[in-house]
């Protein structure tokens, strides 16, 4: 009987070490999934804020450094500027930039120009279906305080640089 019941001890001190063991190697796992997630999101950020610094320090957008020029925004973002862009910056990515100057928003182009305060790069990719709508839920946009300088009118209005960074899917 005594043998009987040394055993059954044995067994069950078995049967919780497994189960603590299965319980470190299930929160190890949970741990790792997390810790990827997080450096998904860290890795986004980054590219985000690489994308934004390139417009705000290129010769393609700035007049000076963190001062874009609004004729020169306006001339990249018509014709294959979004492709010239992608071959720079990589794919999925859009860029918008927006002039606070209470009017109603006004998409830049040749014909317009200088009466328009919006600029957009990049917001369809090459199958031509719209990125920001088919992957809305899960877009990370930073969005940061620019000066845009107006030379139709000689002034620097302040403006909005949003940059979208899509994740893979």
């Amino acid at each position: 009987m005594r043998a009987q019941s040394n055993m059954m001890e044995y067994v069950l001190m078995t049967f919780f070490i497994v189960i603590v063991l299965i319980a470190i190697i299930f929160f190890l796992t949970f741990f790792q999934v997390f810790q990827a997630g997080g450096e998904q999101q860290k890795a986004l950020f980054n590219r985000q804020l690489f994308i934004a610094k390139y417009f705000l320090a290129s010769p393609l957008f700035a007049e000076e450094n963190s001062v874009l020029d609004d004729a020169r925004l306006t001339a990249l973002s018509e014709g294959d500027g979004c492709e010239e862009l992608k071959g720079i910056l990589g794919i999925d990515w859009s860029a918008e930039i927006t002039v606070l100057d209470d009017s109603r928003r006004i998409t830049c182009t040749g014909f317009n120009y200088p009466d328009c305060n919006y600029w957009s790069y990049c917001l369809q990719n090459s199958i031509g279906d719209n990125i920001a709508g088919r992957h809305s839920a899960r877009n990370q946009s930073i969005v940061l305080p620019v000066s845009v300088f107006r030379p139709a009118g000689e002034r620097t209005d302040i403006g909005v640089l949003k940059v979208s960074v899509y994740p893979p899917r």
